[in-house]
């Protein structure tokens, strides 16, 4: 996993400190969600979402805070609205980052997980990436691993997985 990380994105998690390996991404995510949030704590979810997402904090007694993807109609684009993720980081703990994006396939460009990791440093937040469609990009689109931007390593819980990229589900 640590290999295969480098080989991608040139950023290698130590394999004894910084990986654990669950038997799929949704434990994945139940774990990462009960080991760093209590009850009450904001967990802030881009709508549209993946069904687990506010199926898993409700489940923690976690408040989802959502904020809503636009579609541009003009560049058949979901935009990320930065003032309301500012303004949800005021009452979150942790956020939840799935890009590229279920169900839209948005994939975050390196100037918005810019902002995303600005914001999650300035507000202590703790950052869970659903990299899971991480190898599945159209259009030349690239994917960022936001553990890789400047002062996020530490602050990242990153979820993957192989199911969608060899259909192993």
């Amino acid at each position: 996993i640590a290999n295969s990380t480098n080989r991608f994105y040139n950023f290698r998690p130590d394999p004894d400190d910084q990986i654990t390996v669950t038997a799929g991404s949704t434990e994945a995510l139940s774990s990462t969600l009960r080991a760093m949030c209590n009850p009450g704590d904001g967990l802030i979810i881009f709508q549209p979402f993946h069904e687990m997402y506010p199926n898993q904090a409700n489940l923690f007694g976690i408040n989802p805070i959502y904020v809503t993807l636009n579609e541009n109609s003009e560049t058949q684009q979901w935009e990320l609205n930065k003032e309301e993720l500012t303004a949800a980081a005021q009452n979150a703990r942790a956020i939840i980052l799935n890009t590229p994006h279920n169900p839209s396939g948005r994939v975050l460009n390196r100037e918005e997980l810019l902002g995303v990791a600005e914001l999650c440093i300035e507000h202590d937040l703790v950052a869970v990436t659903d990299e899971i469609y991480d190898r599945i990009l159209y259009d030349g689109r690239e994917h960022i691993p936001l553990a890789t931007l400047p002062g996020m390593d530490e602050r990242t819980i990153t979820v993957g997985g192989l199911s969608k990229t060899f259909a192993i589900t």
